[in-house]
């Protein structure tokens, strides 16, 4: 069980697979303005949920990971996994951006978002409590920071509806969704490699997490 548990919490595929593909084959399933419309602002929502999580994390008092914490009960898994000592506990940031992403899916596919829902709920919410990195409560406030930030970015889509959208010419339509596939790659990932970058900043490494 250990050793399914970390293999599966830290496979990048999952990212891939969870995040960034059911948004692709969603987009292009079909041309309709809203659901485009629609399939941005769950993107959006993971943005906002995942920057809200940091930011706690950062100002709130720190909470020592159940792995490092004495005292917590918390047996080590039998296999090594990544780390992130230096890095609260409070809020889960990845339960926050995964969830809020498949939630942001609900007004497009009900059926394909409740099932991510779930899926996330517990490779990013379970499998963490489970691998120490996280107590329950950890996860739960990140879930409600994800279920805020996909009702507070409902009411853009009135925006959009005022936006005329500028037509997309034939010639720059693949260099547009190559650049959207690199985006979401890294969106997916939750920037790693943007955070990767900008930890050689003095002022940006100390707010940003350590790893994986």
């Amino acid at each position: 069980m250990d050793i399914i548990v970390s293999k599966t919490r830290d496979a990048e595929i999952f990212h891939a697979l969870i995040i960034a593909a059911p948004y692709v084959a969603l987009w292009f399933h079909s041309d309709d303005k809203k659901r485009r419309q629609n399939l941005i602002l769950g993107l959006l929502a993971g943005l906002i949920a995942v920057l809200v999580a940091r930011v706690l994390a950062h100002v709130l008092p720190f909470e020592v990971r159940p792995m490092f914490a004495a005292g917590s009960g918390f047996k080590p898994l039998s296999v090594p996994g990544s780390a992130a000592e230096d890095w609260s506990s409070f809020p889960s940031d990845n339960a926050a951006f995964t969830l809020a992403v498949a939630l942001g899916l609900f007004s497009v596919n009900r059926k394909i978002s409740i099932a991510l829902a779930v899926v996330v709920a517990v490779i990013y919410g379970v499998f963490r409590v489970y691998s120490g990195f996280h107590y329950p409560a950890d996860i739960v406030a990140g879930w409600m920071i994800a279920v805020a930030s996909v009702i507070a970015v409902r009411p853009m889509s009135r925006i959009f509806d005022l936006i005329a959208w500028p037509s997309i010419p034939e010639h720059l339509a693949p260099i547009l969704y190559a650049g959207s596939f690199v985006a979401l790659t890294e969106y997916a990932s939750m920037f790693h490699a943007a955070r990767a970058a900008a930890r050689m900043i003095p002022f940006v490494s100390g707010f940003l997490h350590p790893g994986r």
